[in-house]
């Protein structure tokens, strides 16, 4: 499908509705990618993913929320020199878990009985990297740290590390107690400066406390003084906080590996992800404009139904007129004919569109019962096509458009022509416009 055609008709404007209702920002992006199938088939599974996605989103069974992306992981999976690094993991960890939950809302087959649906079909096939999600579970705590327990050391010094915490608010209370050091305290409480436990000091008593200045605060008013009691605890203090982040580091390492081991599965989980949801997107979109899936056929009859220009069925339930575009399983060419301003061109472009979007897989705004041949190419000449770059006239235009796409029209392609020949002569545009539209049923096209 040309890019030209698909943006007369305003396809991507479409695609930009339906990546706004996309939960992530990776599945918006997937959304305005789309284009039309080719493959009808094809077209056939895309409606049947969408129709069962309907029934879930419609049954609350799952419900998508904003997901990372995980691309720019992927190049440090396919490294063996890399190591994922805390946000990256905790990124993996959040769309593991989102897929375990869909995995779950989906459904399993029992006894090796195959699903039954298609989107089970397609879950229960998808690789799972049950490992890694395990693993990231087990480690990574609701606030995004590595919990204690993600190995023998990183528990073992994070104790000690809570121990000194505590003994040097004890030491502190008692040394200021001892000494009513109280009055010279800005608080009563011990805070950090480079990363120092330190007693906040009045500016004007300084000198009263021995010890190490860290710093000022921005008022001047207050001065940081590590006294010389903590300096041993504080320096082994910063021992066990390298000894933390060692420990973390290789937590991280483990994780990253397991994560690599399990790259095939990783990425076809969060491919999953992704494409699921697109589909929840997709049936919201048919939920906002109340649109149904046409049957899409070789040899089906144009039956559109109630059918509304999306654009407008989005604006309001009173924005777009309900039309029926239907023509005979013999008939190939339907001829809109009336006064400026009647609605001709957004008749034909609202059968394009709908085309284009149920070659798509996208749901579109008319009514049950529904039908599409399988357009394989949709070309279209809409419009004030002069190309003043290339000073071509609408004329012109027209013609050398007409006449580069000819060799490619035959029974599986719809033709839109909205006042073809009208930039020249009107008896010779008339002439014109009669020859191209028997020329193109001479092709079997639609039109």
């Amino acid at each position: 499908m040309e890019s030209r055609t698909l943006s007369l008709l305003e396809f991507p404007k479409v695609l930009e509705r339906l990546a706004n209702m996309a939960a992530s920002e990776p599945a918006a992006a997937a959304c305005r990618a789309i284009v039309p199938l080719g493959d009808v088939a094809l077209v056939a599974r895309e409606q049947q993913k969408l129709a069962e996605a309907l029934e879930l989103r419609r049954n609350r069974a799952f419900e998508f929320s904003p997901f990372p992306d995980l691309e720019p992981l992927f190049p440090v999976l396919d490294s063996e020199r890399r190591t994922l690094d805390l946000d990256a993991l905790v990124a993996l960890g959040h769309v593991l878990s989102r897929v375990a939950a869909l995995r779950d809302a989906l459904g399993q087959p029992i006894s090796g009985e195959a699903p039954a649906s298609v989107l089970g079909a397609i879950v229960s096939g998808t690789p799972w990297a049950k490992k890694t999600q395990a693993a990231l579970t087990r480690c990574l705590a609701p606030d995004g740290r590595l919990r204690d327990e993600s190995s023998p050391e990183l528990f073992s010094v994070r104790q000690e590390i809570r121990s000194i915490h505590q003994t040097i608010l004890n030491k502190v209370k008692e040394f200021v107690s001892e000494r009513d050091l109280g009055p010279l305290l800005q608080d009563d409480y011990v805070t950090i400066s480079s990363d120092r436990y330190v007693l906040p000091l009045k500016a004007n008593f300084k000198g009263r406390l021995p010890g190490v200045v860290h710093d000022y605060s921005q008022t001047g008013e207050t001065i940081y003084v590590e006294p010389f009691f903590l300096v041993e605890i504080n320096n082994r203090l910063q021992e066990l906080k390298n000894e933390e982040r060692e420990a973390e580091a290789r937590v991280m390492a483990f994780l990253t590996g397991l994560a690599r081991d399990e790259r095939r599965e990783v990425g076809a989980s969060y491919r999953l992800l992704v494409d699921c949801d697109v589909l929840w997107a997709k049936a919201a979109l048919c939920d906002a404009f109340g649109g149904t899936l046409p049957e899409i056929a070789q040899g089906r009859a144009v039956r559109l139904l109630a059918a509304r220009h999306p654009l407008l069925a989005l604006a309001g339930p009173d924005s777009a007129v309900a039309q029926d575009l239907e023509l005979a399983p013999d008939q190939r060419a339907l001829i809109v004919t009336g006064a400026n301003a009647g609605g001709k061109t957004v008749c034909l472009k609202t059968l394009g569109l709908l085309a284009a979007m149920a070659l798509s897989g996208l749901p579109v705004p008319a009514g049950e019962g529904s039908s599409l041949p399988f357009f394989a190419k949709i070309f279209v000449f809409l419009g004030d096509e002069q190309s003043l770059e290339d000073h071509l006239s609408t004329f012109t235009a027209q013609i050398r458009h007409l006449s580069r796409v000819w060799p490619d029209i035959d029974a599986d392609t719809l033709v839109l022509l909205d006042e073809f020949g009208a930039g020249t002569d009107p008896s010779q545009g008339a002439a014109l416009a009669q020859a191209v539209v028997d020329g193109l049923l001479d092709r079997g096209a639609y039109l």
